[in-house]
């Protein structure tokens, strides 16, 4: 049992061309987010839940421009052998004015259960980004019609992020939010940024009490992150990878 709890959540992850990489290691992404990325892009990351029974996530994601608005396709997936939820996704944002940004995204469902019942449903996500000065602020809704494939099947939830920026090198990122399944929970992440090179994080959760660190480094167009959380039934540690390209 030990060995299980050591290897839940194991994290083996690669990014590919992300410009703004701490939004990118979220548990969600907000659509706002693809607007700080610049240029055509993708990213994938795969997710190790429980080796013993195949149990894993994967995401696909590509970030492209047309006429300056930014548009995201996506394809994610949790599940085992036989079991297999999948989604698909499409979004884009809006720049309201210099200080905020609207997000929209499109998401098909798909639920396969041991090639004998099949569910699809529909739902939508909105994004909010306002920045001024060194705060920022988003909020995101996660499937606010609560559809669902049967009953409360699909995940909803609103979340708020507040960010603070002490210095060029020093921010806190605190999070508030309210899931229809898990219900309130309430997270801070202290990040600093040494020469450009090194990035340390220190993760709290305060419901449920959770706790942990992110350590990067960054040479040249690549970034490597390693991590680890104590959560509330288990260990979790992994490693992350991500390509940058250098624009002059």
């Amino acid at each position: 049992m030990k060995l299980i709890h050591l290897t839940w959540s194991v994290l083996i992850s690669i990014y590919a061309c992300a410009q703004n990489t701490e939004n990118l290691l979220k548990n969600h992404f907000n659509p706002v987010f693809s607007e700080e990325l610049k240029a055509i892009k993708f990213y994938s990351q795969i997710n190790i839940l429980n080796p013993e029974f195949g149990i894993h996530s994967s995401k696909y994601h590509t970030f492209f421009k047309v006429q300056k608005r930014s548009y995201q396709l996506g394809y994610e997936q949790y599940g085992y052998k036989l079991f297999k939820d999948s989604e698909y996704i499409i979004s884009s944002n809006q720049k309201l004015n210099r200080w905020t940004n609207l997000g929209l995204s499109i998401n098909l469902h798909h639920l396969k259960i041991d090639e004998t019942e099949k569910h699809t449903a529909i739902s939508f996500n909105l994004g909010l980004r306002y920045k001024v000065e060194q705060y920022e602020l988003y909020l995101f809704i996660e499937n606010p019609l609560n559809n669902n494939y049967i009953k409360n099947d699909l995940e909803s939830r609103f979340i708020l992020n507040t960010l603070y920026y002490w210095n060029t090198n020093l921010h806190s990122d605190l999070q508030f939010e309210e899931s229809i399944h898990t219900g309130f929970h309430l997270k801070h992440r202290l990040s600093y940024k040494y020469q450009n090179s090194f990035n340390l994080s220190i993760l709290q959760a305060f419901r449920p009490f959770e706790y942990g660190f992110r350590l990067g480094y960054k040479k040249g167009e690549f970034q490597w992150f390693s991590q680890y959380k104590k959560q509330a039934q288990a260990y979790s540690t992994g490693i992350g990878l991500i390509y940058q390209p250098v624009y002059e």
